[in-house]
């Protein structure tokens, strides 16, 4: 009985853990939802310009030049869950979500750094 209640616990722990590692995006609003314009590598990273289309309803910005380094996370939408990308998987025309960190430049376009990407689809 004591092998199998420790058993038990071993699995649900496993189950757990397996499920605190998923990726996910944060919980709050994204800063912009919009389409990818242009992208331009660079070591580490790269930067991307996200624009929201005309008319439709936009978060805190419509338009950001988005800086990608090895800090942040890229996610893809699957269905209702989420897997991890690569800068190299991010294309023109694809339909993302971006979580900033840290200040945004208040230019036109905004300028900041992502915490997280989502590419949507």
């Amino acid at each position: 009985m004591l092998r199998w209640a420790l058993a038990l616990a071993l699995v649900a722990g496993l189950v757990l853990a397996v499920a605190a590692c998923s990726p996910s995006p944060p919980d709050e609003d994204p800063g912009i939802r919009g389409t990818i314009t242009t992208i331009t590598p660079a070591a580490g990273g790269g930067s991307i310009l996200v624009e929201t289309p005309q008319g439709e309803p936009t978060f805190d910005y419509d338009k950001a030049m988005v800086r990608i380094t090895d800090e942040t996370d890229i996610l893809r939408q699957s269905d209702s869950a989420y897997e991890e990308a690569a800068f190299e998987d991010l294309a023109q025309g694809q339909l993302v979500d971006v979580w900033f960190t840290g200040a945004v430049a208040e230019s036109y376009p905004v300028q900041g750094t992502a915490k997280t990407v989502l590419i949507r689809e």
